[in-house]
């Protein structure tokens, strides 16, 4: 069918897999059996490749029984190659649905590509005309992308997977297969959740929806049609943010603009969460140890974030934020080489100013009775001051605005420098400021309009705007 199978729940289709390593037990006799394979390896890579290097054998993937697995997921010659001469597939994981289309057509024993083709193998006693997608943010979907339709899912989650001890065609355990690609697995894992945690993946799609669509219909109903690569480049870009290396488990240094432009799409063809369940299930039995540490991670409690449209007639002040100088000038002693804070407890601490920059400070928090004071030097850092006890906590890097929530129990600061930019949130609690939430996707020129101390708005340039709600915390 259309584009994706989840690439036939996309790692077995893989083009290679990961060799096994001796432990420290093994005998020594393994290690030179093992050079002899590397050497064999080399010595075969070297060799003349014939027409059928690249091809896969042509054999049966049905019988009786239904789908036979093995066959569907064999390896070619140079593939098979390659699992002793890599370790890892570098690439991006969505590209293996070329892959994809070349053992299906195999397994029909088809080289056309006939756009039923999956239809004919996995799906052909369904007759589904119907199509599902989300034409209200993109009229023309059909012409705007590939669809994945709900038989497709449905069938992918319950025939295509194999166990992980199970074997292809050429005799290769699917684990192996899985660790092959599982950087990059993850990674396409990732980008989903951190869509849906860390900004509102409706949100996000109807960005995707404006900045990806060619197809216009214009105000007399008929379409024009446009290049408009350059800006949806742009676009994209919100997702290669430096931010996104935080999880450090992963190696995200590319492709994740890729992978969450893909978890879009299939937003707007409505099988995003068909298939992340389709993914969790791959993940929980092949990457169980990686499976808890993400759910470990994504336990912590995060703000709910939801697209809105309410229009609302009333919004509170926030807290109070004190710019003066005249009225920060109480809290400090002006010295020629820097400033003297004072606290509540009878100490002070000396901030120097040096030649190229210095300390300096931002505002007063009543509520909270603390300063925000920024160290300018070429990256500037701003810092969470306690007043009542000197306990001094950083709020993050180029710190443009922030904001109290009426209570002053929340501060809501945007950031932007050379690399990155977005939003945190403090939570303000025993005098101390702590971080609980960090989005380079949140990116909106507009403050925080507060429905109540725990609840927030920020206004969108599309029709709109997201709504916070911090009450978890």
């Amino acid at each position: 069918m259309k584009n994706v199978l989840f690439l036939l729940c996309l790692l077995f289709l893989a083009s290679c897999g990961k060799k096994t390593q001796p432990t420290e037990e093994a005998p020594a006799e393994e290690y030179v059996e093992e050079a002899a394979e590397e050497m064999e390896a080399e010595e075969v890579a070297e060799e003349p490749r014939g027409e059928d290097y690249y091809d896969l054998k042509a054999l049966d993937c049905k019988d009786a029984n239904g789908l036979i697995l093995a066959n569907m997921y064999q390896l070619a010659p140079n593939e098979i190659d390659r699992l002793d001469q890599e370790s890892d597939f570098y690439g991006s994981i969505l590209d293996l649905r070329y892959r994809l289309h070349t053992a299906v057509m195999t397994c029909l024993g088809d080289q056309s590509t006939s756009p039923d083709q999956f239809d004919r193998l996995l799906n052909p006693e369904i007759n589904e005309t119907g199509t599902r997608g989300r034409t209200d943010l993109m009229p023309q979907i059909e012409d705007e992308m590939y669809l994945v339709p709900a038989w497709l899912t449905d069938v992918a989650s319950k025939k295509l997977i194999p166990s992980p001890q199970s074997s292809q065609f050429n005799g290769i355990a699917y684990q192996r297969i899985y660790d092959y690609n599982k950087n990059e697995f993850r990674k396409l894992h990732l980008a989903y959740l951190l869509i849906n945690n860390y900004s509102s993946f409706e949100y996000e799609m109807r960005m995707y929806a404006s900045a990806a669509q060619r197809t216009r219909v214009n105000s007399d109903g008929t379409l024009s049609y446009s290049n408009n690569y350059d800006s949806f480049h742009r676009f994209l870009s919100r997702y290669m943010e430096p931010y996104w290396s935080k999880f450090e488990a992963v190696d995200v240094s590319s492709n994740m603009h890729n992978y969450a432009a893909f978890w879009l799409r299939r937003g707007l063809d409505e099988s995003a969460e068909e298939l992340a369940e389709i993914q969790e299930k791959i993940i929980a039995r092949f990457d169980p140890v990686w499976e808890a540490e993400v759910k470990e991670r994504f336990a912590t409690a995060l703000p709910r974030i939801t697209f809105d449209t309410t229009t609302y007639s009333k919004f509170v002040d926030g807290g109070e934020i004190i710019l003066e100088s005249d009225s920060i000038s109480q809290f400090f002693d002006q010295a020629e080489n820097g400033i003297l804070i004072k606290f509540d407890n009878g100490n002070s601490r000396f901030y120097e100013q040096g030649d190229y920059g210095g300390f300096y400070i931002n505002s007063y928090l009543p509520e909270s009775n603390a300063l925000i004071i920024t160290q300018e030097y070429e990256y500037p850092e701003s810092f969470y001051l306690s007043l009542t006890d000197g306990e001094q906590m950083q709020i993050g890097g180029a710190v443009t605005d922030h904001y109290i929530s009426p209570g002053g129990n929340f501060i809501v600061a945007k950031y932007a420098d050379f690399e990155t930019s977005g939003m945190l949130i403090y939570q303000l609690s025993d005098g101390k400021a702590n971080l609980i939430f960090n989005s380079a996707l949140i990116k909106t020129p507009a403050g925080p309009r507060w429905l109540d101390d725990s609840r927030f708005v920020l206004p969108l340039e599309m029709n709109g705007s997201l709504l916070f709600d911090l009450t978890v915390f």
